[in-house]
Formats: structure tokens, C-alpha cells, sequence
């Protein structure tokens, strides 16, 4: 009768221990729902895509900037599942130049409109106010002011970077970017008074070319064909690569000769601007000079 007695107090206190159990299942599962939905009515203001530019001295940058949201696994449930809750992120994006993407972490005040964001390294970071649809503050890099930020709401349609659409979009504005120089240039190279090298017209025809990048997948890039007009028979032709970057000012091109010839290589550094490019010309026989190229219409 005694043990009878233990077995039935056993099965008694194993139920009310269950019982707590899933008590404090459903409490804490009610808590992160009602902490889920706090969240993202604390960020619904500020969620979305937004569009404007980034003033740095004399430099002025079309940007966009994207706020989403991730689940950030905070912890275990009373039942020992895993636990998430909405993370605010934000997404910089050169709408001026291609480089790549900055991805950071971010935080909405909502009591004050404030919008905190940064790189894990703290390398790269913004802070700025929404007003209605309109985002202005600062940009900061290793922790100094760099430049200011105004940008406005375009959608509220935003969602975390997809690797195979950013690849998409980022090729799309490349080429669109490398379009606005793309032609054919012609001018002359000068040498001074005092070298040993004639001067000559050049023409070079820049066109967009695919290369594979060092993951493997193909991205646009420029390239030129150089030619010499006292050169019919194309003895010193050259392909050379191009590196455009619009968003300096003026902007900056360089031209170098890919066919690492023993006898001759040709480099033109220097800036394009208005379809035109002015630079230093250098070959491989350290013969200096300088070098105008118009487009032709």
C-alpha cells in the first residue's frame, strides 16, 4: 500500500512538473511572438529601398541604401528549440562606380528617428535622421566623418542580397556605366622637344568584352584597340585594358597594353571627361609624352 501510495505521488508530481513545463512553453512562445511583432512595427517605417547621394568634399555619389530584416537566432526556448527574432540590416549600394555591396547591421529609434548603422569592423558606418521618406546624416569610415548622406524612399519592397540577382543587377549597371564611354577616339601623342621619339596620331576604339571574374563567372569589362596611323600593316597594334573610374573627378582612365611584348608596350593614364581623354603616354622604351583623344561621333 505504501509504495502504491509513492507511485501514485511520483505520477502526480511528474504531471504538475509537465504541466509547469508547457506552461512555460506557451509563455515564452506567446513573448516572442508579441516581441516578434513589436520589432517589426518598430522598423516598418523605415523598411524599404531609398535612393539619393553621398557628398564627400567635391564628389557627389548616386547611392542607394536598402533596410531589411533577418532572423538572429537570440537564444533556446524553454523546450530547448532554437529562438529568433527580426534583425534590422542594411544594404549600400555605389550607384555611381560597381564595387561591391556593404552589408551592416543597423538599429531604428523609432522614439527619436534615428537610424544607426555599421560594418562589423567598424570600417564603414552611416548615422542619419527619417524624415517621412527621407533619410539624411552622416558616412563614416575608420571611425571619422567622411561625407553626408540624403537619400529618399523608392519602394518598401526590399529583401536581403541574393547572390544570383546581385550578380544580374551589378553586371546590368557595369555595362550601363561602361556604355557611356564606349567609341572610338582619336588624337595625337606628343613628345617633348627634347626625345628621341617622333609624335604620331592614335587611334583607339574602346568596347565592352566579357572576362570571368576570380569565382568564375563572367562580368563586363572594358577594353581598347590601339593603333597607330603610321603604322598601316598593324606591326604595333595593341589590345589594351581599361580601368574606368567615374566616380573621382575628374573621372579616371588607364589604358595598358595586355601583349607583354619584348619589343613593345604602350600605357595612357590619365582623365576622360566629355568624350574627351587627356594623359601621360609611356612605352616600354621609357619614352614619355602626353596624349588627347576625342571621341568620334
Amino acid at each position: 500500500m505504501k509504495s502504491l501510495k509513492w507511485l501514485l505521488t511520483g505520477f502526480v508530481a511528474l504531471n504538475l512538473a509537465a504541466c509547469a513545463f508547457d506552461k512555460n512553453s506557451n509563455s515564452d512562445t506567446q513573448k516572442e511572438v508579441e516581441n516578434r511583432a513589436a520589432l517589426m512595427e518598430k522598423y516598418r517605417p523605415i523598411l524599404g529601398v531609398y535612393r539619393g547621394t553621398i557628398q564627400a568634399g567635391a564628389s557627389s555619389q548616386a547611392v542607394e541604401l536598402s533596410f531589411y530584416t533577418v532572423e538572429k537566432k537570440i537564444g533556446q526556448t524553454a523546450n530547448g528549440e532554437p529562438k529568433f527574432l527580426p534583425a534590422l540590416m542594411a544594404r549600400y549600394r555605389n550607384l555611381s562606380n560597381v564595387v561591391n555591396d556593404i552589408v551592416m547591421e543597423s538599429t531604428y529609434l523609432d522614439q527619436t528617428s534615428q537610424v544607426l548603422m555599421s560594418t562589423s569592423d567598424n570600417s564603414f558606418g552611416m548615422s542619419g535622421i527619417l524624415n517621412g521618406e527621407t533619410i539624411t546624416g552622416n558616412v563614416t569610415r575608420n571611425g571619422g566623418i567622411w561625407g553626408t548622406i540624403s537619400v529618399s524612399l523608392v519602394s518598401r519592397e526590399s529583401s536581403a542580397p541574393n547572390d544570383a540577382n546581385d550578380r544580374a543587377e551589378r553586371n546590368t549597371r557595369l555595362t550601363k556605366i561602361y556604355e557611356t564611354i564606349v567609341g572610338t577616339y582619336k588624337g595625337k601623342v606628343d613628345f617633348p622637344s627634347d626625345s628621341s621619339a617622333s609624335d604620331f596620331n592614335v587611334t583607339i576604339a574602346i568596347v565592352i568584352d566579357q572576362v570571368k571574374d576570380i569565382d568564375g563567372y563572367y562580368v563586363p569589362a572594358l577594353k581598347a584597340d590601339y593603333t597607330r596611323e603610321n603604322d598601316p600593316a598593324r606591326n604595333l597594334a595593341l589590345a589594351m585594358d581599361v580601368d574606368y573610374k567615374p566616380d573621382t573627378v575628374p573621372p579616371y582612365i588607364s589604358l595598358v597594353s595586355n601583349q607583354a611584348r619584348v619589343e613593345y608596350s604602350v600605357t595612357i593614364a590619365g582623365t576622360i571627361n566629355n568624350g574627351v581623354i587627356d594623359g601621360t603616354f609611356t612605352n616600354k622604351r621609357a619614352q614619355r609624352g602626353t596624349v588627347r583623344l576625342v571621341k568620334i561621333p
